[in-house]
């Protein structure tokens, strides 16, 4: 998107979207990456896409993961 985002602004959006989740903290490792953002005027080029938004797609990988949960224990709604 262009855009970047904190660890904890990401974890911020899932708290507040969904107050259920917990956060585990644990100390950074020497491999983990500290600043990431990517540049997708190359992807653009090559045809139009529509981004979602990291809020909106935090909440639909969220409710994915419930629906396959659901799916995995054999519940129906």
């Amino acid at each position: 998107s262009g855009e970047g985002y904190s660890i904890n602004q990401i974890f911020d959006f899932i708290i507040k979207n969904h107050p259920g989740a917990e956060i585990e903290y644990r100390p950074s490792r020497k491999y983990d990456i500290q600043r990431i953002i990517l540049d997708t005027t190359k992807l653009n080029s090559i045809d139009k896409f529509t981004f979602t938004n990291v809020r909106e797609g935090i909440s639909l990988t969220y409710q994915g993961c419930l629906a396959n949960q659901t799916k995995e224990k054999g519940e129906t709604h």
